[in-house]
């Protein structure tokens, strides 16, 4: 039985799901998307806090901490944790190294978090004073460096050559994005003074998604491919489709958030 999404996983409020068997097309429930794998990413919570508060500076651990413990959708743990599910070829999928990986990923987020809103001049976040707002630029900078410092030594603990790479490359790209952004913002004021004068919209969107790409979807693609190749003889097939799952959905992901912040 093959279970086929009705609505875009990144929709909460998917309550459904058809299955198609040899009988034809039925319903079954489909677990709210907050609740799926609630306890292994409680555990996730955790260990990550545990780890960026790991330091004698009492201000590095709060500041380490301010994003870290807010409630959050957790949609790059959770996707990890869900590919090791689907991928498994044995009765527990979801392994210590699969919930190190979540952990990691979930920092190299926050790292992003603390980062942006030094770049951006960020006075709030989702409501609350922003980290650089409360902290000051450079205790933030220093925190998101501190995190990358202490996911990098996870990243060696999984023992595991090909995902230890992919973690820098994240990274990498995360940082070609943020760069991509200034060029764009610059790129777009010349496109809107010229507006009759044939700018290649087509061109302008297809630089627009692979920014996308760098900013949020490299993340995803790149923590999906992770997830998929910390299982023993996993195909190269297999490898390919995670990764392309994961950046459709991390670009998918981030044109939504976009839509919904923009639209009245």
């Amino acid at each position: 039985m093959t279970p086929t999404l009705l609505s875009s996983p990144i929709i909460p409020d998917s309550k459904m799901i058809l299955c198609q068997s040899e009988s034809g097309m039925g319903e079954m429930p489909l677990r709210s998307f907050e609740t799926a794998l609630g306890e292994e990413l409680e555990k996730v919570r955790r260990s990550l806090l545990g780890t960026v508060q790991s330091t004698t500076s009492e201000i590095l651990a709060e500041l380490a901490s301010y994003y870290a413990s807010r409630p959050s959708k957790q949609m790059r743990p959770r996707l990890v944790l869900l590919l090791a599910q689907a991928t498994a070829t044995n009765a527990s999928p979801v392994s210590a190294k699969h919930l190190c990986l979540a952990e990691i990923v979930e920092m190299i987020h926050v790292a992003s978090l603390l980062h942006d809103d030094v770049l951006d001049n960020a006075a709030t976040r989702r409501g609350d004073l922003s980290a650089p707002a409360r902290y000051g630029n450079k205790s933030t900078v220093l925190t998101g460096d501190f995190l990358l410092a202490k996911l990098m030594t996870l990243a060696v603990s999984l023992g595991n050559w090909e995902v230890a790479q992919e973690i820098p490359g994240m990274i990498g790209e995360l940082i070609e994005g943020e760069i991509q952004q200034a060029e764009d913002a610059h790129d777009a004021l010349k496109a809107a003074s010229s507006l009759i004068q044939g700018t290649d919209y087509d061109a302008l969107w297809a630089k627009y998604i692979h920014r996308i790409y760098l900013k949020t979807g490299t993340l995803f693609a790149r923590s999906a491919k992770c997830s998929v190749l910390l299982h023993k003889d996993i195909s190269g097939d297999m490898v390919i489709s995670a990764y392309e799952y994961g950046r459709n959905l991390g670009i998918a992901f981030q044109v939504s958030e976009v839509a919904l912040k923009t639209t009245p």
